[in-house]
């Protein structure tokens, strides 16, 4: 297992990598559907920051091995949640913003959020079995 950075700074990195995604995003909104899609990928990059700061903070279940399941349920469980509750919130309140350049920045951030998490989560677990419980006998 390697040694991980503190957990403020894999928030931080998380935060600013979603932010630059954001970033890009909005600018790619901006010239395709004006001011509405940069809104509309600012509430994207806000939705998908949200559930990631709160799987970060869940990780110590995933740390040991009998919660590792029920960490992973929970992390997803919250993050669908509150990305699908607040996209369907936010398209029945502001029906003036772009659904299309909302939705695919929503999905833009959401597969980059849920590919960082994934990868810094993965490198916290020690996935090695013992040999022992690899034995059929």
């Amino acid at each position: 297992m390697t040694a991980q950075p503190p957990l403020l700074l894999r928030l931080a990195a998380f935060t600013a990598g979603l932010l630059v995604l954001g970033g890009v995003s909005a600018a790619i909104c901006a010239v395709a559907v004006g001011r509405t899609g940069v809104e509309a990928a600012a509430w994207a990059t806000g939705l998908c920051l949200i559930p990631g700061w709160v799987v970060f903070l869940l990780e110590p279940l995933y740390r040991l091995p009998r919660y590792v399941l029920a960490g992973a349920l929970l992390g997803a469980g919250f993050r669908l949640g509150i990305i699908a509750g607040g996209a369907l919130g936010l398209i029945a309140l502001r029906p003036e913003l772009p659904r299309t350049a909302f939705l695919a920045c929503l999905f833009v951030q959401y597969m980059a959020a849920l590919t960082f998490e994934t990868v810094m989560l993965m490198k916290t677990l020690n996935l090695r079995a013992p040999l022992s419980a690899l034995r059929l006998s």
